[in-house]
C-alpha cells in the first residue's frame, strides 16, 4: 500500500464526487466515486494498488464533493482538457470558476 497517498485519503471525505491524483505535480488519474464508492474509499483503494502500480504512485489528490459524481467527472476531464490545450498554445475564453467546493492535499514525504 501506497502509504504517502493512504495519508491523502484520511482527508477524502466519505461522500461522492469525483478527484484528481497526480505524482510530481502532473495528473496521472481522474476518478470519480458514485454509487457506493466514496472519495475516501476510491483514494484507497489506489493506495492499495488495486487499480495499478501507475496511480499507487500518486503522491497528491484533489476532489470535489458532488451528488453528481458523472457530472463533476465530465467537467473535471474538460476542465483538464482546456489545461492540456492552453499549454500547447491554443487560447480559449476563461470560464467563470466553480461554486463547489474543491479540496487539494499534497502527501508528506
Amino acid at each position: 500500500m501506497s502509504t504517502r497517498l493512504a495519508a491523502c485519503a484520511e482527508y477524502c471525505p466519505d461522500s461522492t464526487g469525483v478527484y484528481r491524483l497526480y505524482r510530481d505535480g502532473r495528473i496521472i488519474h481522474v476518478g470519480m466515486a458514485a454509487g457506493a464508492a466514496t472519495l475516501r474509499s476510491e483514494v484507497l483503494a489506489h493506495a492499495a494498488g488495486e487499480y495499478g502500480t501507475a496511480t499507487q504512485a500518486a503522491d497528491q489528490v484533489d476532489w470535489e464533493v458532488a451528488p453528481d459524481g458523472s457530472f463533476a467527472y465530465r467537467r473535471f476531464l474538460s476542465l483538464y482538457a482546456a489545461a492540456v490545450y492552453l499549454a500547447s498554445g491554443g487560447v480559449r475564453d476563461e470560464a467563470g470558476p466553480s461554486s463547489s467546493k474543491r479540496h487539494s492535499l499534497s502527501a508528506a514525504a
